[in-house]
């Protein structure tokens, strides 16, 4: 059985992966449906079963990167494959936060991780809400997408974690191909020379919140 913090950062996660898809329109409207999360946030999901799937499977193992101090940032991205064989990364959605995560959710009495709860579930609704505003934005009524666009999900772990005991999950992930790895050092490399070298690719905070000494910052890159 999942922890109480663990089924609110899960809730959390896919509920902002679904309500971007939806926002961004990257599927038909009408593959979408109503549901209610995080103390009454009206948000939309996905009915597509292999979205639905990929957006759980691959949030759990998040979550649980997440609480082991193996991940500090979150990146969704949305791509147009109407080049063949091209995919242009269009627009890429980040959750940024401090690795300072599994020290917060330690111990505490009952009362402080009551307190603890009602934090993050606040933090996460003003994210959630923050997605949903984008849905009257210029940035967000361009261009329509092909009709073989597609998204990813991946996160930013440090490379020395990945021989530790705590990424035996993680580990067993990479072995059977479910997962694969970067190198990130060069991925964050070439972004910033992009970021610098195309004018038209631009970074957008969105929102940033705070959960004790947490600090979750989101964010739009577009291109």
């Amino acid at each position: 059985m999942p922890t109480a913090t663990e089924a609110l950062l899960l809730a959390a996660l896919e509920a902002v992966c679904h309500e971007i898809l939806h926002v961004r329109r990257l599927y038909p409207l009408d593959s979408f449906t109503g549901a209610t999360v995080l103390g009454g946030c009206s948000i939309h999901v996905s009915r597509h079963p292999r979205v639905v799937e990929y957006i759980a499977e691959t949030m759990e193992m998040v979550v649980q990167a997440m609480l082991a101090g193996m991940a500090n940032q979150i990146s969704i991205t949305l791509r147009n494959n109407r080049v063949k064989d091209n995919p242009i990364i269009s627009e890429t959605y980040t959750l940024q936060f401090g690795n300072n995560l599994p020290d917060l959710c330690k111990g505490g009495s009952n009362h402080e991780q009551q307190k603890l709860l009602a934090d993050m579930e606040r933090c996460w609704r003003n994210i959630l809400l923050s997605i949903i505003g984008l849905g009257g934005t210029k940035d967000t009524t361009r261009q329509p997408w092909g009709e073989d666009a597609t998204f990813q999900i991946s996160f930013q772990t440090e490379l020395p974690l990945l021989s530790s005991e705590k990424s035996t999950l993680l580990q067993q992930q990479l072995s059977s191909k479910s997962w694969c790895a970067t190198d990130e050092s060069e991925t964050n490399q070439e972004q910033h020379v992009e970021l610098q070298k195309n004018p038209q690719r631009r970074y957008r905070p969105i929102h940033r919140g705070t959960v004790g000494d947490l600090l979750i910052e989101f964010a739009m890159i577009l291109e």
